[in-house]
This record gives C-alpha cells, structure tokens and sequence, in this order.
C-alpha cells in the first residue's frame, strides 16, 4: 500500500500483507542515524518475527509473520513497505527492498536510473541488501548536484519534535521542515518515517 503525503506531515509505517495494510511498530531492521551521519545495518537474526538482512543477489528474504493455512500449518507471508511523500510537485518514495531486487529493476519499474537512485540516497550500499531502505524519486532521470542526498529515518521515541530530532541528527531543521511537510512546530510518534536531508 502506498501512503501519499501532500505537504501533511511525515510519514506512518504501513505494510501491506496479504491485501490488508495495518501499521506496525518499529522493528530493530530500522537504520539508525547517528551524528556522524552514517546509517549503520543491524545484526543479523534467523528469526521469523525479524528478516535476516541479505544481499538481495544472495539469499531470499526471511518474512516477518506467518499466516496460518486451512490445514492449521502456517506459512510465511510476503511484506512490502511503501511511504510516498509529496513535495510540491516532487516525489520520494521510501521503499523497502525484497529480495531479489537490485537497482536496475527499481529504477526500471519507477521509470528512473541508477544514477539518480545512488545520487538520491545519502548512503547505499551495493549490491542493496534485502529488507533496507532507500529513496527513490519516480519519473526522476537525473538527479542536480547542488540538490541534497537522502536517509531514510523512522522515529523510535514516543514523541518528539522536529527541533529536538534535527539536533539528534546533526541535520538542518529547514531542510526537515521543508521535506517532511513541516510548517509550524511539529511533533511526530514512534513509527513515523521522515526524510533526513543532507548535503553531499
């Protein structure tokens, strides 16, 4: 499912399973922004309430639940995450990558390029790894060097505002305002996803 933000505020998680989109708390597979501005990945697991992080040209992904069958068994089910913010006439999508995704699929269905995906994200790694988040601007082809680079960020706290978060994030608070959809004071919640801006 896709949530469209027109200059509203930053995004809330959904994932879609099965047809049917319910809002999911934070999970530990989230990037963690610290001051330095480096995403850093999380340890891997072998759990079935938490994917393993994976190359997407290696290994399947692992799901996150399990839907029971007729016959009483259960089996894994599939989950996409998908927030799309508008700004103005701009759009960013935070995708979170499936396996067997690569770069030249993604910028092949959102009609963009490899190019302007790597210039968009602030930090990627490549191969992109299964269950990791990254930007995309759709219908995008070529991405202005003076234009800021992009994290992905999903608050953890219970609530917080955007001041308290651009000084937590070492990350300009125009920037958050302007790309979050921000005008006045804004206060957002655990599970929320914004866009950190930052220079390249």
């Amino acid at each position: 499912m896709i949530l469209a933000l027109a200059g509203g505020l930053a995004g809330r998680m959904f994932m879609t399973q099965s047809a049917k989109a319910t809002a999911t708390p934070p999970s530990s597979n989230v990037p963690v922004l610290t001051g330095e501005n480096t995403a850093t990945a999380p340890a891997a697991t072998a759990s079935p309430t938490q994917p393993k992080m994976t190359p997407t040209s290696v290994d399947p992904a692992t799901p996150t639940s399990w839907v029971p069958t007729p016959d009483g068994n259960s089996t894994p089910a599939p989950y996409t995450l998908e927030i799309l913010f508008k700004i103005g006439e701009e759009e960013f999508l935070i995708h979170q990558v499936k396996a067997g995704e690569g770069l030249d699929y993604l910028a092949k269905i959102h009609n963009t390029t490899i190019d302007a995906i790597l210039a968009t994200n602030y930090s990627v790694s490549t191969p992109i790894w299964t269950d990791s988040f990254i930007i995309i601007r759709p219908g995008i082809t070529f991405v202005d060097i003076f234009e800021p680079s992009f994290q992905p960020y999903q608050v953890i706290d219970s609530t917080i505002t955007l001041e308290e978060l651009a000084e937590r994030l070492d990350a300009d608070l125009a920037g958050l305002k302007y790309y979050n959809g921000c005008i006045d004071v804004c206060t957002f919640v655990r599970g929320d996803w914004l866009l950190v801006a930052r220079p390249k």
